[in-house]
């Protein structure tokens, strides 16, 4: 893709979705995850901080 990045909501879906497929996490479970992985990745650490807290 010629160095461009994946729009934040893209990425966070699919790691969604794979976190559902292999680590058979329910939803609620699934989106935590991403988000705690994703706030390790320096290109969303910033992103993931903005975004409100899930409950």
């Amino acid at each position: 893709m010629k160095g461009k990045l994946l729009p934040f909501e893209k990425v966070y879906e699919a790691l969604v979705v794979q976190a559902m497929q292999t680590r058979w996490m329910n939803k609620e479970k699934a989106e935590k995850f991403a988000l705690e992985e994703m706030a390790k990745w320096p290109a969303w650490k910033d992103k993931v901080s903005e975004m409100p807290k899930p409950a």
